[in-house]
Formats: structure tokens, sequence, C-alpha cells
């Protein structure tokens, strides 16, 4: 998951994935389970619902006009100004030239109320329509005072659609480009090859027209200047943390990530101080060692800090708190050991089969669950264990010649006796939930294959309620096989998102159960200023006959309660899904609406909705308990978008009735150097960039994000 502080205030286009179910949906809300120990990564995953959720609007409405979102391919060009180009001065700066004739044969400067995609002055050659005249037109001036150096021009035009012929050439600096419109009312931008512009600072501009019974109107001459890239500039170099189980060898690493001002980062080779590195000792758990280095760039040194702990075995034990419920923490001190970079396709094939052990160990002895795995490395995740590789010649530019691999990783955990389900006691649903694994995944738990998943791009989850040992130690196995390449862009190789062990009460919501609407939005807050907030939450029971009911409450940014209501009591029987829900006339109505735009709009404002699910037990004299917790960050806001995007007056994308223009990038799920693993610190530090560039639009490319 990408996240952050401002994410709240941008465009994205997402889809999510049900780990219980297995649907994906273009979601609009962010869904959160409540539990102890997800403090850090609930703060991560509220990026997705922070950003501006647009996700039905790009994949539907903006499907059908076209795209939105444009990641041009001259951002190394600056516009330079050409005096007039817009001809908003009249006749100034040009020089015009052809025969006027009344409105029959013309040349013009004129401004059109009916050219609703463009009000401004415009240039405009015309021979009269459904004539055999041919009148030729030219408009053209010299710049002067321009950087040496390589530029184009570019030019906007419409019309062309009556029955004659014309033919119109923009020429600048000695290039030329074709302008070809054949649609009033449809401007488009034509742009010319590079060309040089020399120690004189001087380019010639001219439009030239042939017309035939034809019209064209043109406008919005522009010139743009290369701008060479200026030499980058070190932010810093990202501290490193090892994690050392005690009596194990320890390596420093050899690279450091230097990251830069613009938002790029690269590996660099680090130096580090050899008698700090001398004093490290693993033969003592608890111990924390600091070894300080130094990374050389452009022959200027920058400090590197490196943090190495020394673990107890025993410390690599989750325990699982007795009243843990939700959404717990995975991520820590899995033992990760990689078999080799190079596998080889086991007899069945790749997808049936997965590839052929190799290295020191059989996947048979790694899943035993007395295998001695202290000498593997310690480390948490997200990881990605191509990013940490030599690059070689023998991988694909695709890959950044990084390679893939057959790794393993063991995770030991307890989890209290209390939560065993017994006559007595109803016990706990436990289930583990990858967000992400790259890729073709196996999973086993205390020696036993418990499922596997073969994208590394969707989370999956896996219900071990009855296969986890209570009250003892557990050992969850991860096989990772990644046969390099296997897209075509950088993919990673690891468990590359985060992990979460589910707790749930035997009834409770589903993992991503809630949905949020306000379909009549625009009336509701048109009239009356209010909100009517629509509610489905969907459940499973496996508990005994019982009544249940669900109660939402709406908090506003400062956690202030402005709404509140239930539904009526429902009865569940075990085994059996459920829905409860609060629409139409009964839906949870919010005065006073407060609502969410984007950054460059206004205030990205959000509101808290809490769901909490009440059960009580037919028999039971303890009245209704509250059985589960769902938390959402959710933005009132209508979206439109309408037929054009050229011109506010006419059409484009609307939020709550304001018009903006997407100025948006389209990224892809890894961060550069650091890989495939999603660090919230990276994206965060990403975000900042790109909103300080002014974007305000986000597209995933081209699997699903973290």
């Amino acid at each position: 998951m990408c996240y952050g502080k401002d994410r709240k205030k941008l465009i994205v286009c997402k889809r999510k994935k049900n780990p219980k179910t297995g649907a994906e949906t273009t979601g609009i809300y962010k869904k959160e389970r409540m539990g102890k120990g997800m403090k850090e990564h609930r703060q991560l995953r509220k990026f997705w619902s922070f950003l501006l959720a647009f996700a039905m609007v790009f994949t539907t409405a903006v499907g059908n006009i076209g795209p939105v979102v444009v990641a041009a391919d001259d951002d190394t060009f600056v516009e330079v100004t050409v005096p007039n180009g817009d001809f908003e001065s009249g006749e100034t700066a040009w020089t015009f030239t052809g025969d006027i004739q009344d409105l029959d044969y013309y040349w013009r400067l004129f401004q059109s109320s009916a050219m609703t995609n463009n009000l401004t002055t415009m240039y405009e050659v015309c021979s009269k329509k459904n004539t055999s005249v041919t009148k030729t037109y030219k408009c053209s001036q010299t710049v002067t005072g321009l950087v040496p150096g390589t530029y184009k021009a570019s030019i906007d035009a419409t019309g062309g659609n009556d029955p004659g012929t014309h033919t119109t050439t923009l020429t600048a600096g000695g290039k030329s480009v074709a302008v070809t419109p054949n649609k009033w009312n449809e401007w488009v931008t034509y742009t010319t090859d590079t060309f040089e512009v020399g120690e004189d600072g001087k380019c010639e501009i001219s439009i030239d027209s042939t017309v035939t019974g034809q019209y064209l109107d043109m406008d919005n001459v522009k010139l743009y200047r290369k701008s060479e890239a200026g030499p980058k500039v070190v932010d810093k170099v990202s501290d490193i943390t090892k994690k050392v189980t005690v009596g194990s060898t320890f390596t420093a690493p050899k690279q450091a990530t230097v990251l830069y001002t613009d938002g790029t980062n690269a590996l660099f080779d680090v130096t580090w101080n050899s008698n700090e590195l001398a004093k490290v000792d693993t033969a003592t758990a608890g111990k924390t060692f600091t070894v300080n280095g130094k990374v050389t760039v452009e022959e200027q040194e920058y400090d590197a800090v490196l943090t190495v702990e020394i673990l107890d075995a025993s410390g690599l034990v989750q325990e699982i708190p007795e009243d843990a419920l939700g959404s717990v923490d995975f991520d820590a001190n899995w033992q990760f050991y990689l078999a080799t970079r190079t596998p080889k396709v086991a007899d069945g094939g790749f997808a049936a089969a997965g590839v052929k052990d190799a290295g020191d160990y059989t996947t048979a002895e790694i899943i035993d669950p007395e295998f001695n795995d202290l000498g593997w490395r310690t480390v948490d995740v997200p990881h990605d264990f191509s990013i940490e590789g030599a690059k070689v010649k023998s991988s694909s530019d695709a890959q950044a010649y990084l390679e893939g691999g057959l790794g393993y990783y063991r995770k030991k955990f307890t989890v209290p006796a209390s939560m065993e389900s017994s006559t007595t006691n109803p016990g706990r649903r436990i289930s583990i939930d990858f967000e992400g694994v790259y890729q073709n995944s196996v999973v086993y738990l205390n020696g036993e294959k418990i499922g596997s998943y073969p994208s590394g791009y969707t989370g999956f989850a896996l219900d071990i309620t009855n296969k986890v040992k209570y009250g003892e130690e557990n050992v969850l196995v991860v096989k990772v096989q990644n046969m390099s390449p296997s897209g075509r862009w950088y993919t990673g190789s690891g468990i590359i998102r985060p992990v979460h062990l589910l707790i749930d009460n035997q009834a409770h919501f589903n993992r991503n159960g809630i949905t949020l609407t306000t379909p009549t939005l625009e009336d509701d807050y048109t009239a009356s200023k209010t909100g009517a907030l629509n509610v489905e939450a969907n459940g499973y029971s496996d508990s005994t006959n019982s009544n249940v009911y669900m109660e939402v409450t709406v908090l506003d940014a400062e956690g202030k309660e402005v709404a509140k209501k239930s539904t009526e009591k429902t009865a569940i029987n075990p085994s059996t899904a459920f829905t409860l829900s609060l629409k139409g006339r009964d839906a949870v109505e919010v005065s006073n609406v407060n609502l969410w735009y984007p950054w460059n709009l206004g205030t990205p404002y959000l509101y808290t909705v809490k769901v909490d699910l009440y059960q009580e037990i037919n028999g039971s004299s303890d009245g209704y308990q509250l059985i589960d917790t769902e938390e959402t960050e959710y933005g009132f806001r209508w979206v439109k978008v309408k037929e054009t995007t050229s011109d506010p007056t006419s059409g484009g994308l609307y939020v709550n009735g304001q018009y903006t223009k997407v100025q948006g990038v389209d990224l892809h799920h890894d961060s550069g150097a650091l890989g495939a693993a999603s660090y919230s610190d990276a994206y965060d530090r990403e975000f900042d960039k790109l909103m300080a560039m002014g974007v305000n639009a986000y597209r995933t490319s081209h699997c699903p994000p973290s």
C-alpha cells in the first residue's frame, strides 16, 4: 500500500482484492479491521482512501472519453514565450499577407461565442464554402533573444470540415508540420520536429495556408526549448538496519541507497568504519551496534549509518496476546534463506509444480518444525530479495539486470490456548493474510501445506483456525518461486507486502466487507447541505443461534460525533453469511456536510465512519455484546465527467461542481533502488515530490498496488 500524510489530497485509480472471497472491486473508500499492533500499517493503508477516490470515474466514464492521465514524453522541454503567440494583442509582432474580399475570402483575427472550446482571439483563413477559388495566406514573425539550443514549436487548430481543401503548415527554425484538423470546435495540437537556434538567438516562424472552399482557425503558437538536466542533488543516505540471531555470522552490506532531492534514488558502494565494524559481536543477545560509513557521490562524501541488532532465538517467536482481536502485525522477525537465484523448472511444469529444490536444504527439510534456521538471516517484511542481488548480463533490462530466485521465509509464533474453540468456549477464527508475495508462493504450517497462490500483486488469506497448535509454538513457512524475468517491468521477489494475522470472533464482519455510498449527495447537499450515507456490511457467522445488529457512528475530522444510527435486530444461524444495511430512507443522515476536495481545489475533508457489530447469544443473560468494529475514513464528494475537457465552461472533470484539470502520473509499484518492497517512508517521500510538481492524480500500473 502507498500512504502518507498528503495522499488524501490526490486523485487515484485503484483496485482492491478481497482476501477471503478473491473478488476484485474498484473502491472509493478504505476499510480497516481494528486490532492491536497495526498502528504503522493502518497509517500506511490510509494512503488509498486519502487519495481522491475517483476509481469508478476513471475506469468507466473517463474511459469513454479517452485518456485523462497523461505521462508527457517531452518533459525535458520548457515553454518559451512567443510574442503575441495567442493573438490576443491583435496584429502585434505578426506580419499577415493574403487577399481579403469581403466575407468570402479573407484572413482575420476574431473571437467566436459559438466556439465553446475557445473563447479567446484566434487567427482564421477562409475561401468561401462550395467555391473553387484558391487563396493563399501567410502569418509570420521572427522571434529574437532566444537562448541557443534545441527547440520545437506547436500550434492549435480546428475547422477544415467544409467540402473544400486546404494545405496548411507551421514552420519554425526550418522544420515544418502539416496542420490537418477536420472538425469544428475540436482543437488539435500540431508539433514540429526539433531544430536548433544558433548564437544569434533568432527563429523564423510562419503559418502558410492555401485554401479552396475551406476555412481553418488557429491559435496558441508556442516554442519549447530543451532543458538540459541539471546535476542531481543528494538529499541523504538511507539508514540501514540489520537483525542478526545470536551466534550467527554477520556480513555488512556493500551498498547503501542514496536519495536525491528530485525524488529519485540509486545504490552506491559504502565504506564502513573498520574499527566500529570489528566491534560487532553476535555472541550476546540484546546488544545493538552502530557502524558509521561513507558513500562517495561525484567526489563528495556523505554519511551512512548501519544499525546491527543481536536477537535471542526466543525473541524470534511472536506471542499473540490473549486479548488480540482484528489485525495483528505479522511483519517482524522472519528467518530468510535464498536457495538460488537461478531456479530450474520442476518436472510437471512451473505452473503445476514450481521449481526444483536447490541450495543446501530440501523443501521437506525446511518445512519440518524441528528444522534449525538460526543460521539464516533475520528480516522484516516487506522484503525484496531481488534488489539485494548483483546485476548480471544474463538478466533482462526490464528487471534492472537483477534476478529472481527460490527463497524461503520461516516464522515462529504462539496463539493463546484460550482462543481454541470448545464446548464451553466459542474461541476465535484465525487466518493469515498476505497482501502480496512475488510470486508462485506455497505456504506451510507445522509441516503441512495449507495453500498456494500464483499472483504476486493480489493478496490472499488462509484460514488456519483448525491447523494452529493452541498454546504451543507454530512454524509458518513461505516458499517463494520467481522464474525471472516474469514481467516487462521490475517485479522484485519475496514477501514484498505486509502480512497480518487476522483474529475474529465466531460472528464477524468480512474482510473488506463494509461498503459506503452517497448516491444522492449532489441533490441532498444542494438542497440542505446534508448527506445521506448508505452503509452495507457483509459478515459471516460460525456462532450459535443469536441476534445481531449494526450501529454506525460518524465522526468529523476532529473526532466529534455528528451522526449515529442502528439497524433492527437480525437473527443469524451457524455457518451462515449475513448482511446488515442502512440504506435509502434508513440511511445515516449527516448534517452540515464538509465536502471533500482534491488539494488543488480545497480541503480534502475526511470523516471517520465507525461500524460496530453487537451480538446476543440465544438464551444468554449477558445481553448484547460488542464483537467486531470497523473504521472507514470517508470523504463526501460527487464527481462528473462532461463531454469535452478543453474548456471549463463546456466540459471536463468536475468535483462537487468545480472544474479541475487532471494533472497526473502513471507509476509502477516499485520504489526505484529500494526495490518492490512496500515501504511507507518511500511512498511518503515520492508523493511529497509529486505534489510539489503539481500532481493531483495517480494511476497505478499495471497490476494492483500494495
